[in-house]
């Protein structure tokens, strides 16, 4: 089996049986929207690869204009107001 090699650009991809995000920028999280089958949903993703799932339950995914606040990938859009200026 040959080695998956990453891809030059950002965004999303797919190999034979995995579908990725790859963020370039180094420093803060951005938030996608990952399109599954009939449904969607957001994550934050930080700089570098992230796999999505299956090549095959995965349809697409792309970023959102919205913040990333919280740890572990978990957007906390709640405290989007709460932020000291």
């Amino acid at each position: 089996m040959a080695e998956e090699v990453e891809p030059e650009r950002c965004g999303f991809y797919e190999t034979v049986t995995d579908a990725y995000y790859k963020y370039c920028p180094d420093g803060a999280q951005v938030r996608i929207k990952v399109h599954v089958g009939e449904n969607e949903y957001e994550k934050c993703v930080g700089p570098g690869v992230t796999w999505l799932g299956s090549e095959y339950e995965i349809r697409g995914a792309w970023e959102v204009k919205v913040p990333c606040y919280g740890i572990a990938g978990v957007a906390i859009p709640e405290k989007l107001g709460a932020l000291p200026e």
